[in-house]
């Protein structure tokens, strides 16, 4: 299973190594470098210099990232069911952890901001998660430009393609 682990993320890489500008595929962005090239705004607030605006459900510490006409980014939504632990010293720093969440990737129009796509990867956790540094939604998904991969952990790596399908 590591060499397969180790094979998707080379191969991502490689694809991702040829990403322009105007795309934010991975975590620290084209160049790998965290880093945006062009012009930054010199006033940017809750209405100046904003094209649009969402409010997206539960609790995602993951970076965005946009390819083409899409954004993509994953959240954990809690879904109110679950028992909590007793004990707070479960792996991850337990926070949540028998809490059921829905661990969701959604596809995001760039131009208008509204839902594309939302698919629900995995639900009910079995460990917890750091809740002052994390959530179950820690993990940056990354795109090739014609699929999305998102990792939830031990709960697994998903793929889906730029229309929702989920790919494995």
């Amino acid at each position: 299973m590591q060499w397969l682990i180790m094979w998707m993320a080379v191969s991502v890489g490689v694809t991702l190594a040829g990403a322009t500008q105007a795309e934010w595929p991975q975590w620290r962005g084209p160049f790998n470098t965290g880093m945006a090239e062009g012009d930054a705004p010199l006033r940017w607030d809750d209405r100046t210099g904003v094209k649009w605006s969402l409010e997206i459900p539960g609790r995602g510490h993951s970076t965005p990232v946009v390819a083409g006409s899409r954004l993509f980014l994953t959240t954990a939504v809690p879904t109110g069911r679950g028992t909590p632990p007793a004990s707070r010293g479960r792996a991850g720093g337990g926070a949540d952890a028998g809490l059921e969440h829905r661990f969701d990737v959604l596809a995001i129009d760039r131009d208008s901001g509204r839902v594309a796509w939302q698919r629900t990867a995995a639900a009910t956790p079995h460990e917890g998660y750091h809740r002052v540094y994390g959530s179950f939604a820690s993990n940056s998904p990354v795109t090739d430009g014609a699929r999305v991969f998102a990792f939830f952990g031990s709960r697994g790596l998903f793929a889906y393609d730029f229309q929702g399908q989920p790919l494995w």
